[in-house]
């Protein structure tokens, strides 16, 4: 199954109801998703500064919307070539810069 776009008024409910003290199970139930996704978002509000205290809307709006931004930036597919191979960026690049520097030389330099 594929993953579904949550929409921000989604989220707003779902930081509304945490705080007013319903648990994550109850709100996964109401939305209709799973626990660990409700989990994941309200975890994430409360790295942005949410607390089970908050009661101003404007305050839930604006970590809302910051936990959209954030949720919406690309993540690195660890799978990819450039991904597994940034850390060593640097080293290839000055081996490939060597003068007559070959495939073989470049695999035993590791």
């Amino acid at each position: 199954m594929g993953r579904r776009i949550i929409a921000m008024i989604e989220i707003d409910k779902i930081l509304y109801r945490w705080c007013k003290g319903l648990g994550k199970k109850k709100i996964a139930q109401s939305h209709g998703m799973s626990v660990n996704t409700v989990k994941s978002i309200v975890n994430q509000a409360i790295g942005l500064g949410l607390d089970r205290e908050t009661t101003d809307a404007a305050t839930l709006r604006i970590i809302s919307q910051k936990l959209m931004d954030e949720r919406q930036k690309p993540r690195p597919n660890p799978n990819s070539i450039q991904y597994r191979i940034k850390s060593h960026h640097e080293a290839i690049a000055k081996w490939l810069a060597e003068k007559d520097m070959t495939v073989t030389q470049t695999t035993l330099k590791q």
